[in-house]
């Protein structure tokens, strides 16, 4: 039987929550790309652009992929 620990983070949103013996992959180059540039493109504050691309090498694969839509579904 697997028992996952879920850690969380109180000072951020619940999204935060991670299991840290799971597998899951980092974000890739190719994601990390995809939001650099829907970063630069939709987010006009540049200390909220900062703060969104220093969060782009603690994304897991999931994440980056749930970003990316959440960008695409955006009306902005």
């Amino acid at each position: 039987m697997i028992n996952n620990t879920a850690i969380a983070n109180f000072d951020g949103p619940r999204k935060s929550y991670f299991f840290p013996d799971s597998k899951e992959e980092m974000i890739s180059d190719k994601q990390k790309a995809i939001l650099t540039s829907l970063i630069f493109q939709y987010i006009q504050e540049e200390d909220d652009r900062e703060q969104r691309l220093s969060e782009l090498e603690d994304l897991t694969s999931r994440d980056a992929d749930n970003e990316i839509l959440r960008f695409s579904m955006a009306r902005w």
